[in-house]
């Protein structure tokens, strides 16, 4: 009946919505077989094979050599990170140099970004992937000198992976939701995922706590990352009440 009501308003929109409550359905009425980790000889013994004849990390480089020694890089399939911190401590950055880092390796980044534009965005790639002042950038202040290297910088940026940047301009000023992103995901086939940042996301379950609805979401994103083999980081900002229990 909602559909009906929809379509004769916008078709476009009544189709989105019946495709979101049957994904929702499906989601909520899909069985497997639980798994007797005791019967997984051969699939543990073909996976640490594997990783003894990889070279290098068996993940994503993050691009910060501690790390990568501590978590051995972004794992493909069933990651799903979350950088949290308070106002302006820098998660959005962190968040840009895991991809930036993801980018510059050769692999497809598909980036939700829920406040910044795709230029802002675009000036944050460039200064954490080749060093060009973002002040500089975002102001139109860089030197002569700096902007024919700039120049030539954009033309090497040509031929590299894609850098799929999406906001809620692009979704009909929209915040994403997890069946969204699927969408997104198999359009563009991305290597790695970002989210900036999980309060700017809806959720189609509709939990009304905003706890909840953070549970839905990254119940979601989890699932995504483990049915597209792909690690999927997202930045969550710390309550004021969180700040406190830390002091």
């Amino acid at each position: 009946t909602d559909a009906a009501r929809m379509l004769e308003q916008n078709s476009f929109e009544g189709l989105r919505h019946i495709a979101l409550q049957a994904e929702m359905l499906l989601n909520n009425t899909e069985e497997q077989e639980a798994v007797n980790i005791n019967d997984m000889a051969d699939r543990k013994k073909d996976e640490i094979l594997k990783k003894m004849n990889h070279d290098g990390l068996i993940g994503i480089s993050t691009g910060l050599p501690e790390l990568d020694d501590i978590v051995g890089g972004w794992l493909p399939g069933e990651e799903l990170v979350t950088i949290v911190g308070r106002v302006n401590q820098g998660k959005s950055w962190l968040l840009q140099k895991f991809l930036t880092e993801a980018n510059k390796q050769g692999k497809r980044v598909l980036l939700y970004s829920g406040e910044m534009s795709e230029l802002q965005v675009a000036y944050r790639n460039d200064t954490l992937g080749s060093n060009f002042s973002n002040r500089q950038l975002m102001r139109g202040t860089i030197t002569e000198a700096d902007f024919d290297k700039y120049v030539e910088y954009l033309e090497q940026q040509k031929n590299e992976a894609p850098f799929i940047v999406v906001t809620p301009k692009h979704l009909g000023n929209k915040y994403l939701t997890v069946s969204m992103l699927k969408v997104l995901i198999k359009k563009y086939k991305p290597d790695i995922v970002g989210i900036d940042q999980l309060s700017l996301m809806d959720d189609e379950r509709k939990g009304g706590v905003k706890r909840l609805e953070l549970a839905n979401i990254t119940a979601g994103l989890f699932n995504l990352s483990e049915q597209f083999h792909i690690p999927i980081l997202a930045d969550a900002q710390a309550n004021r009440n969180t700040a406190k229990a830390d002091n």
